[in-house]
């Protein structure tokens, strides 16, 4: 029981840091994009500042803009190789190895919390079922020690033989008797700590299935929760920072907007996507 609940818990980290390093990596697929764009509009600058001295100012913001943007990008270099790295430790692999780009799972649909979800859980936790089989190994012991309490008859047969011929000149029958009940005092006492252990660990498993139900009750929650998030800022609060971005460089462009405008709603875009 103890090493399946660990295959289930090694199961668990592996399938995080699959996700973890899909995530950064579509984190970083973001803001390599954005470093793109950024050296394109420096490029569009430069040349703009050839025949309109004015617009250096600019040129400027952009060139910090793209330090910080360059940055970032680096560091989330670095972040996938550290995600990589705890990856390749649990299937015990080259700490170095490079993994190949992985796509994040779709949206999937809300789980409603019911008390045959909370039920499912509770009976298939690998905790839990450790739990179990330590209660049923404590029934175990107890009947061992209430079995150690009833008397032992043993019955053994002896026999000596002459040297002489081989031959059989004596024969007995021994039989012995133990008397437990002259340690009556340690038995019970025996008895009584082990009832203890297996009621604690009765409490114990209780409690953890408790934990478990408000865990289940927990993770629902946040999940619709974060569904709700997905879709408000994919379908609503992305769409209105594209379009108030595009309208800005539009406006920029054509001398009629500042470009601080730009990249405030561009900032602002990345951070949706990110989310």
């Amino acid at each position: 029981a103890s090493a399946a609940a660990r295959e289930q818990m090694l199961r668990s980290e592996l399938t995080k840091a699959i996700l973890r390093v899909a995530l950064t990596g579509r984190t970083l697929n973001f803001i390599t994009n954005d470093l793109a764009w950024l050296d394109t509009q420096i490029l569009l600058q430069e040349e703009r500042f050839r025949v309109m001295p004015g617009a250096h100012t600019d040129l400027l913001a952009l060139q910090n803009e793209r330090s910080k943007r360059t940055d970032a990008v680096l560091n989330e270099r670095n972040r996938l190789r550290i995600e990589e790295a705890s990856l390749n430790r649990l299937l015990n692999w080259d700490l170095t190895l490079r993994w190949p780009p992985m796509l994040l799972p779709r949206l999937l649909p809300h789980v409603v919390y019911s008390p045959a979800l909370a039920a499912y859980a509770v009976t298939n936790e690998a905790r839990a079922k450790t739990l179990r089989q330590e209660i049923a190994q404590a029934q175990a012991v107890i009947r061992l020690t209430q079995t150690d309490r009833l008397p032992t008859v043993s019955v053994g047969l002896g026999a000596r033989q002459f040297s002489g011929d081989a031959g059989i000149r004596e024969g007995m029958v021994t039989v012995n008797l133990n008397l437990p009940w002259l340690n009556g005092p340690k038995y019970r006492a025996d008895v009584a700590r082990d009832l203890a252990k297996l009621r604690t660990t009765e409490a114990e498993l209780a409690d953890y299935e408790l934990g478990v139900r408000e865990e289940v009750f927990r993770l629902t929650l946040v999940a619709e929760a974060a569904g709700r998030s997905v879709v408000l800022y994919r379908d609503e609060i992305n769409q209105r920072l594209q379009q108030a971005f595009g309208s800005h460089l539009l406006q920029w462009e054509t001398r009629q907007g500042q470009l601080r405008d730009v990249l405030e709603t561009r900032r602002a875009s990345l951070d949706a996507q990110l989310m």
